[in-house]
């Protein structure tokens, strides 16, 4: 793959991350008003549950290889932010993407009572800082490939 065709496709997976974390957030802070009664019938959460996952899915492989790649540049001295930066994306993914999968295969296939309001808020809250923060990432790192 040409490094034009790798920046290509970060920009498009870039985008992807900003359009979901925006959605995301709008979404969250918006339900309450035309939804204040919790009608458990209201399936947009459904339907946009494996968007989610796949934007969770490609912070955790990206966050992956940005952190294969800073922990082999390892020579002994140690950039902080950056240190904190690749582990932090792949760390707090990781805990995203389980409790993100937990809760919708609950949802979907298990009992929705399992699936509490408090890890759903948490879930999507830390979800829309991920993808942010890939997505910015994964949109310089493009900008600096074309």
């Amino acid at each position: 793959m040409t490094d034009r065709n790798r920046a290509a496709a970060g920009r498009v997976v870039a985008l992807y991350l900003l359009l979901l974390a925006a959605a995301t957030a709008i979404h969250l802070v918006i339900t309450p008003f035309y939804q204040p009664d919790h009608d458990p019938d209201f399936t947009y959460w459904e339907a946009y549950d494996p968007f989610m996952m796949a934007g969770s899915l490609l912070v955790l492989v990206s966050a992956f290889l940005w952190k294969r790649s800073h922990d082999a540049a390892l020579n002994g001295a140690a950039d902080w932010r950056a240190y904190v930066e690749v582990n932090g994306l792949f760390y707090i993914g990781g805990v995203q993407t389980i409790l993100l999968a937990w809760s919708w295969l609950m949802q979907v296939y298990g009992d929705p009572a399992q699936a509490q309001a408090v890890i759903w808020l948490l879930v999507d809250s830390v979800g829309v800082m991920l993808w942010l923060a890939a997505g910015r990432r994964l949109w310089r790192e493009a900008a600096s490939r074309s």
